[in-house]
Order: C-alpha cells, then structure tokens, then sequence
C-alpha cells in the first residue's frame, strides 16, 4: 500500500513538473511570436512608403519625375489594378487612395478605409490616421 501511495506521489510530482517546463515553453513560445511580430511590423515599416501602404502593396512607389498627368499615368501603367474613379463608382473589392503631387518633387499618397476612416503612412513610421496635408 506504501508502494503505490509512493508512486502515485512521484507520477502527480513528474506531472507537475512536466507542466512546469510546457509552461516555460509557451510562455518563451509566446514571447518568441512576439519578437517575430515585432521585427515583421518593423521591417514592413522600412520597407514600404505612403504609396505602397495606399495601394496594400509591398514596396515603396516613387512616381518619377513631370507635371501631375505624367506622374499619374507612370502610376497607372505600373500597377494595372489602380484606375481613375472619374464619373464612376466604387466597385465592391475597390477603396479609394487619394494621390497629390507637389511642384518641388513630393508626394503623398492616403487611403480611405471603409469605415471612412482615412490612413496615411509618413515614411518608416507605422501606418496612422490621416493628419491632413502638410502644404
């Protein structure tokens, strides 16, 4: 009867220990994912501009060098998903990105959310909520 009181006693004790180390695994695990998660946001925000952040892609957009229809036709011709709204409407899978060029070479691009939330993205900062122009 000992015997069995005794083994009983040093299996709950190896359970506990064995839950002990899962425990310190997940809790590096987590601290891990969270590391990941971090150096991923970072680097997202070095490696993409307003323009990218705008059109949900992964690089920086750099309209070239001209007068504002040139810089808007460099942009439709690199990315054929991008088109002019013009007198038409929104088509359920689109959202709006607003584009503005300034004489002295800048640029900035936002785009409009559904909630009509309005995101910007100044350069390796995270993305945030439009400020309004600077000019």
């Amino acid at each position: 009867m000992d015997f069995e009181k005794i083994l009983k006693e040093k299996l709950r004790n190896e359970e506990i220990e064995q839950l002990k180390r899962q425990a310190k695994t997940n809790i590096q695990l987590e601290e891990l994912e969270n590391k990941i998660a971090e150096n991923v946001e970072y680097w997202f925000n070095q490696s993409i501009n307003c323009g990218g952040c705008a059109l949900k892609i992964d690089t920086c957009i750099f309209p070239g060098k001209g007068d504002f229809e040139r810089r808007v036709s460099g942009i439709l011709e690199s990315f054929p998903f991008v088109r002019l709204l013009g007198d038409t409407s929104l088509e359920e899978d689109e959202y709006l990105v607003l584009y503005r060029s300034l004489e002295e070479g800048g640029h900035h691009f936002v785009r409009i959310e559904d909630d009509g939330t309005v995101m910007e993205k100044e350069g390796c900062q995270p993305p945030q909520k439009f400020q309004g122009w600077e000019n």
